[in-house]
């Protein structure tokens, strides 16, 4: 039984959705890792200078750099949001259950909220604890 051209383009699409949130997962993971890998040699460059006009120039240039991370992690991870729900629109629409991504929805002890969402909490975290070193550095420059 041959399936209707309608239908192979539904499960077309469904690949093509899975691997655009596939993606976009591993993007914020790789990004993620070098970004905090970059953010920690920053640290110890103004660290070893500290109190420098140096020093203050690389930490505003870190500061930059967070906020742009935080801000292309939010967006990545909106992205993968929507190829998330979408994708499942298009599973159920073609009649498929779900093989993976708890099924059987059971609850993680004390985490509820997804590792890409705690990447962008933790880089928003990170860049407001950056702008407040910043200022402080700052301040202290004479």
């Amino acid at each position: 039984m041959a399936l209707a051209d309608a239908t192979l383009l539904k499960i077309e699409e469904l690949k093509e959705v899975g691997h655009e949130q596939r993606y976009r997962e591993q993007l914020m993971v790789q990004e993620f890792g070098l970004s905090m890998t970059a953010t920690a040699v920053l640290a110890a460059v103004v660290s070893a200078r500290q109190g420098t006009a140096f020093a203050f120039i690389v930490q505003l240039f870190g500061l930059a750099f967070l906020l742009l991370l935080t801000l292309h992690l939010r967006n990545i991870n909106q992205d993968r949001n929507e190829a998330l729900k979408l994708k499942e629109k298009v599973r159920e629409s073609l009649g498929f259950q779900p093989i993976h991504q708890n099924i059987g929805g059971r609850q993680r002890r004390f985490i509820s909220v997804s590792a890409p969402m705690m990447m962008v909490w933790y880089a928003v975290a990170l860049s407001a604890g950056w702008t407040v070193w910043t200022f402080i550095e700052g301040a202290s420059l004479h």
